[in-house]
């Protein structure tokens, strides 16, 4: 089943890929990548850290940034890959990690949303002391 639930994501993302539109900054093409999984790697009173895994339509992509967006105790993230312009890439997806860390303003119970597409994401909340 599980095997199931990652192919069927990696079919919605090579579409999503395929539609998504990009930016064009010099000689790499960029834009945002489902992200298919995540891992808190450390938490403090602080701040939390996850290693997040994307996926990305080609054999040239990698990571980019992660764009944060906060609304209340909600934290919204995008993760955005990156190819060159002009690269030969073959038609493959792949998937690479991408670190994401986040301040945290003080302690309490906090919401992290995980951009896959516009209509879902991969959720995770817990409490900071």
């Amino acid at each position: 089943m599980r095997n199931l639930l990652l192919y069927s994501n990696i079919v919605a993302a090579t579409l999503l890929l395929s539609c998504s539109s990009s930016t064009d900054e010099g000689g790499y093409i960029e834009w945002a990548t489902p992200v298919v999984s995540q891992t808190v790697t450390a938490k403090s009173s602080s701040s939390v850290s996850f290693t997040t895994r994307a996926i990305w339509g080609s054999s040239c992509g990698s990571f980019s940034r992660a764009v944060v967006a906060k609304t209340d105790s909600v934290y919204s993230i995008k993760v955005f890959g990156r190819q060159p312009k002009n690269a030969v890439c073959l038609a493959v997806v792949i998937s690479f990690e991408a670190p994401v860390t986040i301040n945290i303003p003080s302690p309490g119970t906090y919401s992290f949303k995980f951009w896959q597409s516009d209509s879902t994401t991969i959720d995770t909340t817990f409490i900071v002391q």
